[in-house]
C-alpha cells in the first residue's frame, strides 16, 4: 500500500496553489480531480484589484498579498514555461456625479492615491466611446492572472509526475485510521478539501453555511483595437492574451438551475457591454461556473 503525506481533493486555483507550495516544501502528495469544466475557475477573469465595492475600499493587506502572489506566480511561470501574470491598469468608469464626487474625495487620501495613476483632468478613454460615462480614472496596481493556463499547465505537470488521480472523489469511500486515512488502497496523513461549491455534497461540512452562485461570461474579440488594460464599466472587459481575445462579464445568479451557460446570460452581458463600450464584439465562447 502506498503512503502519502497529503491528499488534495480538487484542482482549482486553491488546489493548484496548495500543490505548488507542497512541491516547494518537498511534501509527498496526490491530487484527485476529475476535471470539471463548470468549476468557477473555468469562468473566472483572474483580476486582482486593490479598490473594491461602492465605497472604493482598499482591500485589506493588498500590497503584501500581491507581492506574495507575484512571487508564487513568477516561480510557476518559470517551472511551467508559460505566461501567467499580466500587470494591467484598470480604468474605472463613472456614470453619475455622486459616484464621481465620492471617488474624488477618496483621492485626497495619500494611501488611496498610491494605487492610482496621475490624474490630469481628462478621461483615459482615448479613441474609445464609453456610452453615458462622465469620468474615468486609472488604477495602476491591478493585474490579471491567466487562470485557465495555470490550471491546464499545472495539470499536465501533475499527470507527468504521476501525482494526479483523474476520478470523482466519493467521501463515503474514505476509511478513517488511527493515524490518517485510507482511500482506494492509498494512505494519507492529511486530506485537504479544495472542492469549491462541490462541498455542498460533502457530509463532513455543514452545507447550510455554503451559498453557491453561478457566474457566466463571454470570451470574444472586438472589431477595433483596445488598450492593454482592464475596463470596469457596466461589465468588466479583460484582455485574454493567450487567446488573443477579451473576457467580458459577468452575470451572476444566486438562484439557478444547472451549471451550463444560458442564452439569457448572454443577452444580459451583451446589453451591459453595449452600455459600457461602443464597439462590435464577436463571441468565441460562452463560459459558466459555480462557486
Amino acid at each position: 500500500m502506498d503512503d502519502f503525506e497529503v491528499l488534495i481533493v480538487g484542482q482549482g486555483v486553491a488546489g493548484t496553489m496548495l500543490a505548488h507550495e507542497l512541491d516547494r516544501s518537498k511534501v509527498n502528495y496526490k491530487v484527485i480531480d476529475k476535471g470539471h469544466h463548470t468549476s468557477c475557475t473555468a469562468a473566472a477573469a483572474g483580476i486582482m484589484n486593490p479598490l473594491t465595492g461602492r465605497r472604493f475600499t482598499i482591500a485589506s493587506g493588498f500590497s503584501r498579498l500581491k507581492q506574495k502572489a507575484l512571487q508564487s506566480y513568477r516561480i510557476l511561470e518559470e517551472e511551467l514555461q508559460v505566461k501567467l501574470v499580466y500587470p494591467l491598469p484598470l480604468e474605472n468608469l463613472f456614470y453619475d456625479e455622486e459616484q464621481k464626487s465620492r471617488w474624488l474625495k477618496k483621492r485626497d487620501d495619500p494611501h488611496f492615491m498610491s494605487f492610482l495613476g496621475n490624474m490630469d483632468n481628462v478621461s483615459y478613454t482615448e479613441h474609445l466611446v464609453y456610452p453615458d460615462c462622465i469620468f474615468s480614472d486609472l488604477i495602476t496596481e491591478s493585474l490579471a492572472i491567466d487562470l485557465k493556463t495555470l490550471i491546464t499547465s499545472f495539470r499536465k505537470k501533475l499527470f507527468k509526475e504521476k501525482r494526479l488521480i483523474q476520478e470523482n472523489f466519493n467521501v463515503n469511500e474514505l476509511i478513517y485510521r488511527s493515524k490518517g486515512f485510507e482511500w482506494n488502497g492509498l494512505r494519507f496523513e492529511k486530506i485537504v478539501f479544495c472542492q469549491g461549491s462541490a462541498l455542498l455534497d460533502n457530509p463532513i461540512f455543514k452545507s447550510s453555511l455554503i451559498k453557491p452562485s453561478k457566474g457566466q461570461a463571454l470570451i470574444g474579440r472586438f472589431t477595433g483595437e483596445l488598450p492593454q488594460r482592464i475596463i470596469k464599466g457596466k461589465v468588466f472587459i479583460v484582455p485574454y492574451p493567450s487567446l488573443n481575445a477579451h473576457w467580458v462579464g459577468s452575470w451572476n445568479q444566486w438562484q439557478y438551475s444547472g451549471n451550463q451557460p444560458e442564452d439569457r446570460g448572454v443577452e444580459i452581458i451583451l446589453k451591459k457591454l453595449a452600455e459600457t463600450l461602443d464597439m462590435e464584439f464577436k463571441i468565441i465562447e460562452t463560459v459558466a461556473g459555480v462557486r
